[in-house]
């Protein structure tokens, strides 16, 4: 199972903070109940999502994938700030232990004019090995699928000495209309310009 102890957020237009806990799961998430995509080995359902100190996301065997797991998604939404999630890693190599932000969907002018509906995913960390932190840009097209390497995608994956299956972590992620930064326990990893990046997405989407 893969285990977080809690999120942090920090909006900077409004200047408000947010900690959770998870000890209200139903007020302040959506538990995501049999979700899946055509590139995942894994379906997410609803009773592999439960409390037990820490949010405890459970890794089973499916009937229609080789696994089912967990996946819930914040109810409430942010723009330029900082935010955190202290979690550990499940203990099995290839599981996807991550915490995103999301864009709702938008439309994007492209510079000849051309206008397609996007949205936008920030990987604050996808963990899939027990020493390794994965950060990520990606732009989803949901009428047309997910195009790589194009209009500001962008991948990093470093080998650490911490094993993440130990103990909690925490990684966290800055961001404003002028740079991104990616942190793990507080000290800066990665360090992406918006310019270089070009993620302004709308304030309050993600």
């Amino acid at each position: 199972a893969s285990w977080a102890r809690q999120t942090y957020a920090y909006n900077i237009s409004e200047q408000q903070n947010t900690t959770d806990t998870f000890t209200d799961l139903l007020s302040n998430w959506n538990i995501m109940d049999n979700n899946t995509g055509d590139n995942i080995l894994s379906v997410r359902y609803k009773e592999n999502v439960s409390f037990i100190d820490s949010l405890k996301l459970s890794i089973n065997k499916s009937t229609t994938k080789p696994y089912s797991s967990g996946y819930i998604v914040s109810k409430n939404k942010y723009g330029y700030g900082y935010y955190e999630c202290t979690m550990k890693y499940a203990g099995a190599d290839g599981i996807n232990n991550a915490c995103w932000l999301t864009s709702d969907n938008y439309n994007y002018t492209f510079p000849n004019g051309t206008i397609i509906e996007r949205n936008d995913e920030i990987d604050i960390n996808e963990g899939k090995y027990n020493k390794k932190i994965s950060i990520a840009l990606h732009r989803w097209y949901p009428k047309t699928g997910r195009v790589w390497g194009h209009d500001g995608t962008y991948s990093y994956t470093e080998s650490r000495n911490t094993d993440f299956t130990t103990n909690y972590n925490t990684f966290g992620f800055y961001y404003s209309p002028s740079i991104l930064q990616w942190y793990v326990n507080g000290i800066l990893v990665k360090s992406l310009s918006n310019s270089e990046a070009k993620y302004n997405i709308p304030e309050g989407s993600s």
